[in-house]
C-alpha cells in the first residue's frame, strides 16, 4: 500500500494475481483473528488506485466485518456524478501500467464493479477541498458540484462522506464546507437557497452582488487544469485567466469601500475578499503565461505570487494553507 501507483511487486508470485485479490485474502485474515478473540472490530477496506480493480478470485468470507470506502482520488471536479442504469466494463489492469480515471462514469464503472461482490456499509472518501479547490478561485462552483454529489449518496449505493481536505479552505470564504454540512444532514435542501443565506450573513446587505461576482470567477476557472489534468499549454485557459484578471481589478474598489463601511461582524469577510482579489489576480496572471506555453514569464509570476503568500502568511493563515497551495502549484500544476 502506498500514496503513489505503479510500483507494485512484479515478482513471479505476484504477477499471478491482482493485489486486490492480495489485499481481501490479507483482510480475510485479520477478520479471522479478530473472530478468534471475539471482536466486532468493523475493517474499513479502500478502493483506491490499483484497488479499484476488484478481485478476481478472493471474496469477503465475513462481509458484516467489513466497510467499502471508495476513493476516487483521480476524479473530475468540473462536474458531478450522473446515475446511470449501467457505466461499461472496467478498463484491463495492466500491473504498473495503470491509468486513474478521471472521467465520472469510468469511476462509476469501479465502484459499481466492486458493488457486485460485497453488498455492505460502504461510503466515499471524496477529494474536492484536497487540491481541486485551488483551481476555483469562486469557490460556487465547487459547493455546487459538492452538493450535487451528496444528492447522489443514496443512488451511488453509498452511505456517507468523508472530505480529505485543508482544515484551511476558506479563501474567499467557507462556501463549500458550509453546502457540505447542510446537505449531508438534509441533502434535500436548496443549493441556491443555502448560497442565498450564506452570502447575506457573511456579506450583510451586498451579499446577492458578491456572490454574482464570485460565480462569475467561478466560471472563468478550472479545477481539473490547476490540478494537472490535460496540457499545460491551453488558449482556453490563457483566455479566461486575462479576462479574470480584468474582472478582479474592476471589481476591488466595490470591495475596499465596504472594508470601510461594512458592519464589525462582516469585516472579516470583506477583509479576507480584499486580499482574495490580490490572491487571484497574482496567481490569474502566472496561470495565464503558464497556458500561453511562456514558461519563463510564468515562472516569474508564480515566483511573485509565492512571495505574495508567504509575506501575508500570519494575516491570513486562518483560510489558506500556504504550504499547500504551493505545493500543488510545483506538483501538480506545472509551477
Amino acid at each position: 500500500m502506498a500514496d503513489e501507483y505503479n510500483n507494485v511487486c512484479e515478482c513471479d508470485s505476484c504477477k499471478k494475481e491482482l493485489p486486490s485479490d492480495q489485499y481481501v485474502r490479507i483482510l480475510n485474515l485479520a477478520d479471522q483473528k479478530l473472530t478468534e478473540a471475539g471482536s466486532t472490530m468493523r475493517i474499513v477496506f479502500l478502493l483506491y488506485q490499483e484497488l479499484l480493480w476488484p478481485p478476481q478470485k478472493e471474496r469477503f468470507q465475513n462481509p458484516d466485518r467489513f466497510v467499502l470506502m471508495f476513493a476516487p482520488i483521480s476524479r473530475t471536479f468540473e462536474e458531478s456524478y450522473q446515475i446511470r442504469p449501467e457505466y461499461g466494463a472496467v478498463m484491463p489492469y495492466r500491473r504498473n501500467e495503470i491509468r486513474l480515471p478521471v472521467d465520472l462514469n469510468e469511476n462509476m464503472a469501479f465502484l459499481r464493479a466492486w458493488q457486485e461482490i460485497f453488498h455492505g456499509d460502504s461510503f466515499v472518501y471524496d477529494y474536492p477541498l484536497g487540491r481541486a479547490h485551488y483551481g476555483d478561485f469562486g469557490y460556487v462552483r465547487l459547493a455546487e458540484v459538492i452538493g450535487h454529489d451528496i444528492e447522489r449518496l443514496g443512488d451511488m449505493g453509498l452511505n456517507g462522506y468523508i472530505s480529505c481536505q485543508e482544515l484551511r479552505a476558506a479563501l474567499p470564504n467557507a462556501l463549500p464546507n458550509y453546502v457540505m454540512g447542510k446537505k449531508l444532514f438534509d441533502p434535500s435542501l436548496s443549493e441556491e437557497r443555502l448560497e442565498e443565506t450564506y452570502f447575506s450573513a457573511a456579506y450583510g446587505r451586498e451579499g446577492e452582488r458578491v456572490r454574482e461576482y464570485l460565480k462569475a470567477v467561478s466560471a472563468l476557472c478550472s479545477c481539473d487544469y490547476f490540478n494537472g489534468k490535460g496540457p499545460r499549454e491551453n488558449r482556453v485557459v490563457a483566455d479566461r485567466m486575462a479576462s479574470l484578471e480584468k474582472m478582479a481589478h474592476e471589481f476591488l474598489p466595490f470591495i475596499r469601500e465596504h472594508v470601510k463601511s461594512c458592519r464589525d461582524e462582516n469585516r472579516s469577510y470583506w477583509t479576507h475578499l480584499e486580499y482574495h482579489s490580490e490572491y487571484i489576480r497574482r496567481l490569474g496572471k502566472a496561470l495565464f503565461y503558464l497556458a500561453a506555453g511562456e514558461r519563463e514569464e510564468a515562472g516569474k509570476y508564480w515566483s511573485e505570487f509565492c512571495t505574495f503568500l508567504q509575506q501575508h502568511e500570519i494575516e491570513f493563515q486562518e483560510c489558506v494553507d500556504v504550504y499547500r497551495v504551493i505545493e500543488v502549484g510545483q506538483h501538480y500544476t506545472g509551477f
